[in-house]
């Protein structure tokens, strides 16, 4: 147990930095959850395309590769397919991969 203390200062430590932006981006958007760059945005995008059609593109029936990482569209669309498309869900993972 003493050797876990470092790791679990740190994840007490991120988890409370994670609340208090994710406390301040809600008040400052009213409520609603943004992301600060587009392409968050147009992954989210080819994900639940993917996830609802099969097909790798932002269109269903139109397959592009205009994603830059591939992989983390493809968990998306599996996160999409389980749990349906919702805006925190990309959050939700961030924050597991940290």
């Amino acid at each position: 147990m003493r050797a876990l203390w470092p790791a679990m200062l740190g994840i007490a430590v991120l988890l409370a930095v994670v609340w208090w932006i994710a406390t301040a981006m809600r008040h400052a958007t009213s409520g609603a959850f943004y992301f600060p760059i587009d392409d968050a945005y147009t992954q989210m995008a080819m994900a639940r395309t993917f996830a609802q059609s099969g097909t790798y593109g932002l269109t269903a029936g139109h397959p592009a590769t205009s994603s830059s990482s591939p992989l983390w569209v493809l968990l998306l669309a599996a996160g999409f397919r389980i749990f349906g498309v919702r805006a925190a869900e990309p959050f939700a993972l961030n924050l597991l991969s940290a």
